[in-house]
C-alpha cells in the first residue's frame, strides 16, 4: 500500500538537519525523503545516519525525480533563487529560509512565478511562534499599554562564526550573511507584525575596525512606523558579555519588556510590564520551559510554523497568520532600505511593495 505522507526534500543540512528534519518528523502526515548536504558522500552518510530512505546527487536531481510534495531549502541565500525558480515553476509547497534572496532585484522575476501558480509557502519567522510572544502580541493589540508611542529592539549575542573569526556565507555581507541579513530580517518581520508597517528608517551598518572580513557585525536602525511609532533596533553580533535579545514598548498607558539575556536564541524570555509612574518593572510571565516534550526551541518554533502552515493541529487556528511569500518579499524590501540607507547616509522611504517590479527607494 503507497504512502499517503506527503513527502519532503531538505536541501541543506546544516539548519536543515538540526532543525527542518525533526520538527518535520513531528508531523505525522509528512515524511522526510530526503536530506541533501554539500556533497554526495555528505549526503549519502547523513541518509545512513540518520534513516533518510533516498539519496540524490544535487537539488536538481531531487527535484527531477524525487516525487515531492514540499521542498524545504535550508541552504544558502545565494543559492536560493535559483532553486526557488525551479520549485515555483514545478508548484510545489515550499518552505524558505530568510533572506529569500540576495537582493530585492531578484524578486520581481520570482514573483512573476508565484503569481502564475500561487503555490503554498512559508517562511522561516519564528519568534511569534512563541506563546510568550504571543502574548505580549495580544496585550499590545488590546491596548494594554495604551497607544504605541516607541518600540525599541537590543539584541547582542556572540556568533560561532565570530568567536571563531570564520570567514563564510555566514558572515559575508554580500552572500546574505552578517548580522543584517541573519537578524536584522527576522526584527523587521517581527516589528512589522507587532507595529504594523514601517514607513521610513536610516540605518548604520559596521564592523570593528580591525575585522578584515568583507562582513558586518553591528546594526543601528532608527526609523518610524505608519502609526507613528517610533522604532529603534541595536544589533551586534560579536559581543561575548552582556548577551541579551530585549524589546521594549512604551505607550500612553505604560511600558511592557520581552528579555531574554541566555544565549538560547528562542528559550529564557520573560515578560515584564510598568506603569507610567512605576519605577520599577514587575513580572507578568516568567521564563519556563515550552510546552510539550521538545527540548529544542528552534525545533518547537519550527513546527509550530509547519503545523499552522498545513493546518493539521487539533488546536483552533489562531489569527495569527504564517510568514508567507508576501512577508519574506517584503523583509527583502526591508532589508534593500537599510542597506541604501548606510550606504547613502541617508534616511530612506520605504515604499510600497510592488513585487512585479524592483522599488524605487527614494532618500532624504
Amino acid at each position: 500500500m503507497m504512502s499517503t505522507k506527503l513527502r519532503v526534500g531538505i536541501v541543506g543540512a546544516g539548519f536543515g538537519q538540526n532543525v527542518h528534519l525533526p520538527a518535520f518528523r513531528l508531523l505525522p502526515d509528512c515524511e522526510v525523503v530526503a536530506l541533501l548536504a554539500s556533497s554526495f558522500e555528505k549526503t549519502k552518510a547523513l541518509a545512513q545516519k540518520l534513516n533518510i530512505p533516498e539519496v540524490y546527487e544535487s537539488w536538481q536531481e531531487l527535484l527531477e525525480q524525487g516525487r515531492l510534495d514540499i521542498l524545504c531549502i535550508s541552504t544558502l541565500p545565494g543559492l536560493q533563487a535559483e532553486i526557488l525558480a525551479k520549485a515555483l515553476m514545478m508548484n510545489l509547497k515550499i518552505v524558505a529560509e530568510k533572506p529569500l534572496t540576495l537582493a530585492y532585484g531578484q524578486v520581481p522575476p520570482l514573483d512573476i512565478l508565484f503569481q502564475a501558480k500561487s503555490p503554498a509557502i512559508a517562511v522561516d519567522f519564528e519568534f511569534l511562534e512563541l506563546p510568550i510572544w504571543q502574548r505580549t502580541q495580544t496585550l499590545l493589540r488590546e491596548g494594554h499599554i495604551g497607544q504605541i508611542q516607541r518600540a525599541e529592539v537590543h539584541w547582542s549575542m556572540m556568533t560561532y562564526a565570530n568567536r571563531h573569526k570564520l570567514d563564510s556565507w555566514k558572515t559575508h555581507t554580500q552572500q546574505g550573511g552578517g548580522a543584517l541579513a541573519a537578524f536584522g530580517s527576522h526584527v523587521f518581520y517581527y516589528l512589522e507584525e507587532l507595529l504594523g508597517p514601517i514607513a521610513n528608517l536610516q540605518a548604520v551598518i559596521t564592523k570593528d575596525v580591525l575585522d578584515m572580513r568583507e562582513t558586518d557585525t553591528a546594526v543601528t536602525v532608527n526609523g518610524r512606523c505608519v502609526n507613528g511609532a517610533e522604532i529603534v533596533v541595536h544589533i551586534v553580533t560579536n559581543r561575548a558579555v552582556e548577551i541579551e535579545h530585549r524589546l521594549e514598548f512604551s505607550g500612553t498607558k505604560g511600558h511592557l519588556r520581552l528579555v531574554n539575556r541566555t544565549d538560547d536564541y528562542m528559550q529564557g524570555f520573560e515578560l515584564l510590564s510598568a506603569g507610567l509612574e512605576a519605577r520599577n518593572f514587575q513580572i507578568l510571565e516568567g521564563a519556563s520551559a515550552l510546552p510539550g516534550s521538545v527540548k529544542d526551541g528552534r525545533v518547537f518554533a519550527v513546527h509550530s510554523l509547519l503545523e499552522r502552515w498545513l493546518q493539521k493541529s487539533d488546536k483552533p487556528m489562531s489569527a495569527r497568520r504564517v510568514p508567507d511569500w508576501r512577508a519574506g518579499c517584503r523583509v527583502q524590501l526591508l532589508l534593500e532600505c537599510a542597506l541604501k540607507s548606510s550606504s547613502t547616509k541617508c534616511r530612506v522611504e520605504v515604499p510600497e511593495t510592488h513585487l512585479h517590479k524592483s522599488p524605487e527607494i527614494k532618500w532624504t
